[in-house]
């Protein structure tokens, strides 16, 4: 489960090295709001966690992102809750 937010950067074309910590999404990135939805929604499909509105358009940076995913699927392997398809 490493690193679930650059994995799917890379799967969605970012160059790994424009990969940092506090790459942010669409100033360092480039993703616009459709690529953000799409990364948001392959996020939430392939771990099985759900990100809301909310927390979403507080998350910028990688590393925001990547702590913010890993949080999810804590949360769901203390409750015994399968992961999804990673």
């Amino acid at each position: 489960m490493n690193a679930p937010v650059r994995r799917m950067l890379r799967e969605m074309g970012v160059r790994q090295d424009a990969l940092s910590n506090e790459a942010d999404l669409t100033l360092d990135l480039g993703l616009d709001s459709l690529d953000r939805i799409d990364l948001l929604v392959q996020l939430e499909i392939r771990y099985g966690i759900r990100i809301v509105d909310q927390d979403w358009h507080r998350l910028h940076t990688i590393r925001q992102m990547e702590h913010y995913v890993a949080e999810q699927i804590g949360r769901k392997l203390c409750l015994g809750q399968p992961v999804g398809q990673s």
